[in-house]
């Protein structure tokens, strides 16, 4: 009975936050979000789905361990990711008509496909979308090709994973790999020009109401998000607060009387924002 009345005293009060974030961002001219490892897509139903398999089956001997994460990529965009995808849009639809701004720490590449506007959209971490040089020889940066994706769905439909050959950079014949801050040397070009914008986005937050919201942050890469959110939270007295985390959802003494610290998924509170 204790049990079944605190989860119902917690519902209330969740749906409160809610109301609350949507109230502050009606109200607000800057809408600043930060998006975390809670909105990660989750690797085990990929080493459940059928292709996986059949490439583990293959390879026996583990000689084309290469192809892993270019099949991940594969996966992610075959395959559907429900409640991730419902999470963006509702994201999508509470910013739509602000003048907003996103961080994200995702590497998948998901929120590109979520009809929020790319150029309101930096990864610092990188993506999924582009291929760098393994050693770093190089700056240039290459695109994900069909063929490459073709060849490699060949070879493991088949289990002649021998016919496909590993993606080399053209200059130094090392492998490639995702572009992304998981790799041995991450190369940070591409995200460069929209962080400058960022920053630049960043500059009106001057004097004016804001809501800056933190959703499934946990202490990976502090200094991106967790770290300046608070600080630009702290310095605004016109900033509405709001940390999102099912496990970090804590503040800082500083922030407590102005921020708002909510205890929960943060993918399953935008799924269910708007039911």
């Amino acid at each position: 009975m204790f049990s079944a009345f605190f989860w119902k005293v917690n519902e209330s009060m969740i749906t409160e936050k809610k109301q609350q974030l949507l109230n502050s961002i009606k109200e607000s001219g800057l809408v600043l979000v930060g998006l975390g490892k809670e909105f990660h897509i989750a690797k085990e139903p990929f080493t459940r789905w059928e292709l996986y398999r059949k490439w583990k089956a293959a390879d026996i001997n583990q000689d084309y361990l290469w192809m892993e994460p270019f099949l991940q990529k594969i996966w992610l965009k075959q395959e559907k990711h429900l409640e991730t995808e419902k999470a963006y849009a509702s994201l999508a639809k509470l910013l739509e008509g602000t003048n907003y701004f996103i961080v994200t720490l995702c590497t998948d590449g998901i929120i590109y496909e979520s009809g929020l506007a790319e150029d309101r959209i930096v990864a610092p971490c990188g993506n999924m979308e582009l291929l760098q040089c393994r050693e770093g020889c190089t700056k240039e940066l290459y695109l994900w090709k069909n063929e490459m994706e073709q060849e490699l769905t060949e070879a493991v439909l088949t289990g002649s994973l021998e016919t496909c050959r590993p993606f080399l950079c053209p200059h130094c014949q090392k492998p490639l790999e995702w572009n992304t801050i998981e790799g041995q040397k991450y190369n940070e070009e591409a995200y460069l020009p929209m962080w400058q914008r960022y920053t630049k986005w960043l500059q009106g937050m001057l004097n004016r109401k804001v809501c800056i919201v933190e959703a499934g942050v946990d202490f990976s890469y502090p200094s991106v998000i967790r770290w300046p959110f608070e600080k630009m939270a702290y310095f605004n007295e016109k900033a509405d607060f709001y940390r999102i985390h099912e496990n970090w959802y804590q503040l800082p003494e500083e922030l407590k009387e102005k921020g708002n610290s909510i205890s929960y998924n943060s993918r399953d509170f935008f799924v269910n924002l708007f039911v």
